[in-house]
C-alpha cells in the first residue's frame, strides 16, 4: 500500500490528503493486476460500479462509434477512472483496456459508504477528487466539440 500511497501524493489531485486519509481509503480497495489487453471493464456492462487508482501501467479507455474503436484517454501512474459509474450507477460508457500490465486499486461504491461512516472527512476528499476529474474530461470535450465545429463549418456561438 505504501508504493500506491506515494504515487497519488504526487497527483495534484491527492496533495490535500493526509498520509492517514489515503490509508484509510486504501485499506477499502482492493488491488488487482491486469494482464497486457486484458479487460478492466466494457462499455454497456452493468458491473459493480467500481472506480480504479492506478499503481502500475497505462489504462486505455476505448468507445465504439459505428463500427469502430475511438481511444478517447490513455491514464497512467496515479490516475483515477471508471468515476461515471461509480457516481452514476449505470452501464459503463466505454471499454477500459490494459495497454500494458497494470496493477490497480478497485474502489466499490459499498467500500466508499463504509468510509462516509469511519471517516467522512476523507469521503467528501474523495468525492472531490471524482468531481474535479469529471470536470477536467467535460472541459476536454468542451474543447474537442469545439475544435471539431470548427473543421466542419459549424459556428458555435
Amino acid at each position: 500500500m505504501d508504493m500506491i500511497r506515494s504515487i497519488l501524493k504526487t497527483n495534484s489531485l491527492f496533495t490535500h490528503f493526509s498520509d492517514a486519509e489515503l490509508t484509510d481509503f486504501l485499506q477499502l480497495c482492493e488491488r488487482q493486476a491486469v494482464s497486457k489487453g486484458g479487460v478492466v471493464f466494457s462499455e454497456n456492462a452493468e458491473d459493480d460500479g467500481a472506480v480504479y487508482f492506478i499503481e502500475a501501467g497505462i489504462i486505455k479507455i476505448i468507445k465504439r462509434a459505428q463500427d469502430q474503436r475511438q481511444v478517447l484517454a490513455m491514464f497512467g501512474l496515479g490516475n483515477v477512472f471508471g468515476e461515471m459509474s461509480f457516481l452514476n450507477p449505470g452501464p459503463r460508457s466505454a471499454t477500459a483496456t490494459a495497454d500494458e500490465d497494470v496493477i490497480v486499486h478497485k474502489l466499490l461504491p459499498t467500500r466508499l459508504s463504509e468510509l462516509e461512516q469511519q471517516s467522512p472527512g476523507t469521503a467528501i476528499k474523495l468525492y472531490k477528487v471524482f468531481i474535479l476529474k469529471l470536470v477536467a474530461r467535460l472541459r476536454q470535450t468542451d474543447d474537442a466539440l469545439m475544435k471539431k465545429s470548427r473543421e466542419v463549418g459549424i459556428i458555435v456561438t
